[in-house]
């Protein structure tokens, strides 16, 4: 039986095509055994995130939904802009600077899925 990760793999495939570099499953429910949420982190890698119209259409047409959070798109903003502020000699140093408010966001996301999957 597939798992979930496989069945959603074929999916990004179908709708990213060539536009997908990789796509990898990420976090706790990548790991065997290991306790997890019952939500699959999945990262799709595209080769220019700043061009959506290259995948995000596709990944709509294919079912997948945006949430509509404006406290979080605006935190995010907030935290994005003071960010900004630093001298980021090392993305890895940036990228890890923005863990915190992603992870805040992604629990939040998880937990308005259970809500309204129970």
């Amino acid at each position: 039986m597939p798992s979930i990760f496989d069945l959603q793999l074929v999916r990004i495939e179908r709708a990213l095509g060539n536009e997908a570099l990789s796509i990898e499953h990420a976090g706790s429910t990548s790991v065997p055994g290991l306790a997890a949420k019952p939500i699959i982190d999945i990262l799709a890698t595209v080769a220019d995130i700043t061009a959506e119209e290259d995948y995000l259409n596709p990944l709509l047409k294919a079912g997948y939904e945006l949430r509509d959070e404006p406290a979080d798109r605006e935190l995010y903003a907030r935290t994005k802009r003071e960010l900004l502020t630093h001298d980021w000699t090392d993305m890895n140093a940036y990228a890890a600077a923005k863990t915190e408010v992603i992870e805040g966001m992604l629990s939040r996301a998880g937990a308005a899925l259970f809500r309204a999957t129970t």
